[in-house]
Order: structure tokens, then sequence, then C-alpha cells
């Protein structure tokens, strides 16, 4: 039923919970999972820039690093786990919600599997405003791992 499940990896604990449970279901249907991390999409004040002289700091390269290493780390987490569910991995840039939502539909995606809370700056205080917003806007099932 599930071929294509789309888990949404910020590198929390909920999220490797989703990653191994996202790995489970296709498994149990020879389906296959890509691993989307979204990188938020960071506006720096143009006064602050030249106020600070920060301009010289490219935080979305950063952002990108540290994206690419939770990947990295999500994809040890698979091969350590189960090496036989086919897996893609991918790096966006944008609003977290929107842009999961959006790749869950552009790729024909089946179900989205995320963390209930994420690592957000307030690390979620109830259902994770990123979840919350993802089950509000998806056109597939959302499976929130707790």
């Amino acid at each position: 039923m599930f071929k294509h499940i789309l888990v949404a990896y910020d590198g929390s604990i909920l999220s490797q919970k989703a990653l191994e449970m996202a790995l489970t279901l296709a498994g149990q249907n020879e389906g296959k999972v890509t691993i989307l991390h979204v990188i938020r999409e960071i506006g720096m004040p143009q006064y602050l820039v030249d106020e600070y002289s920060i301009s010289h700091i490219n935080f979305e390269e950063l952002a990108r690093k540290e994206g690419e290493r939770l990947l990295q780390e999500a994809e040890n987490f698979c091969k350590r786990l189960n090496g036989k569910v086919p897996y893609e991995l991918k790096l966006l840039v944008g609003d977290p919600a929107k842009t999961i939502c959006q790749s869950a539909e552009s790729s024909d995606v089946q179900m989205i599997v995320m963390g209930s809370r994420g690592l957000g700056t307030l690390k979620g205080f109830m259902l994770g405003s990123v979840s919350h917003k993802v089950t509000q806007l998806a056109k597939c099932p959302v499976f929130i791992v707790k």
C-alpha cells in the first residue's frame, strides 16, 4: 500500500524513530524511502549585515553543510538498520512544512513519516509546529512518531 514514503529528518531522536518506522513500513511493502532534510530559509536584514559587519558569514552555506552532515547520519543509520530498503537523500531549502508537503506531492509519495517534535528553536512545547502544519497541508497520510 505504501510504496513510497517520505521521512522528514532533522537529526532529533524522534526523526530517527520516524526513519526506523518508515524503513520498516517500506520493507513490508517492498517500497522505498525518501529522506528529506529542509534547510529553513534564513533572512538576515541588510541593516544587521551592515551594522554588525557579519556579511562574511555565509549562513546558508553553514546550514547546507549541517544538512549534508545530518543526511549522512541518516544514511549511516539506514545501512546499520536495514540495507535492503532502497532510499534516496534530499536536501532542500524553504519553509520546512511547505517544502515537505510540496516534495511529497511532486514525488508521488503515499505517506509522510515524521517526529512529533524536532530540533526547532523552542524544541516544541506541544505538537511541533512543523509536524502540525504538515498534517494540515499534506495531501497524503501523515504518520507522526512520538
